[in-house]
């Protein structure tokens, strides 16, 4: 099992409500961080609805009635907090930070952009649980059916094989193609080199992947700063390690 199937061992995550009548907003550009997404929400049977971008997660917002929206923090284009804002503008609904990069100042004043919570990647099921049954309104709680053999038998919410395979396959996918066009955006995006590697770095460490997940901050921080001959020095390196790593997966 990957590694965001197995929270912990020692306790059960269950749903305490399910909410079927209840429509949330995932903003999330990576299309494996919105399958895990996916995944990890399915117990509580919430419709969800995919933006890809900021602009996006704002047109949805305005168009549409949500419960809940969750707002990844960077993203191409509009950004989840520059999202958060505007959406807020203009309706109230409860709003949730992600992001793979909790700053001692973001934490402290993630609030005035309109969030009610945050989760930090790689999030865990129990926190996900938290916010869900924190701040969806209690007017949508259903009481789940019982299932013995499930309380009986679960020690956390767990991907089935199949789905597994196809989660790890996505993430080979992205991650080859985003390598492809690290190279070139160094010196031409940087800011879009850094969304890249950050993309990289959360979908790594939320699957297990500390090694790559590592590299990928440090050229992420790097990029933030500016240093350009870091990452010309040590870019190829993270490369290799990530066509190691997508040939250890795939065989």
């Amino acid at each position: 099992m990957v590694a965001v199937a197995a929270e912990s061992s020692e306790k059960t995550v269950l749903p305490t409500y399910v909410y079927p009548d209840a429509r949330v907003l995932l903003a999330e550009d990576m299309v494996l961080n919105q399958k895990l997404f996916k995944e990890l929400i399915a117990p509580w049977q919430l419709q969800v609805d995919v933006a890809e971008d900021g602009a996006q997660a704002v047109e949805a917002a305005l168009n549409h009635n949500y419960q809940m929206i969750f707002l990844d923090n960077l993203m191409p284009g509009m950004d989840g907090l520059t999202a958060a804002t505007k959406i807020r503008e203009h309706r109230k609904y409860p709003m949730v930070l992600l992001t793979a990069d909790m700053t001692e100042e973001l934490q402290k004043h993630y609030t005035e952009y309109g969030f009610d919570a945050y989760m930090q990647k790689p999030f865990l099921v129990h926190e996900l649980k938290q916010v869900i049954e924190t701040h969806i309104h209690p007017g949508y709680r259903r009481m789940p059916q019982a299932d013995p053999v499930t309380k009986a038998d679960a020690s956390d919410i767990r991907m089935n094989v199949t789905t597994e395979k196809e989660i790890l396959e996505v993430y080979c996918q992205e991650l080859a193609d985003m390598i492809v066009q690290l190279s070139g955006l160094v010196h031409s995006d940087i800011d879009l080199f850094r969304t890249k590697v950050h993309g990289i770095k959360s979908a790594s460490k939320q699957l297990g992947f500390i090694d790559v997940g590592e590299q990928a901050e440090i050229l992420e921080m790097s990029a933030k700063v500016g240093n350009l001959s870091y990452i010309d020095r040590h870019l190829q390196s993270f490369i290799d390690a990530c066509n190691r790593l997508i040939r250890v997966i795939l065989r």
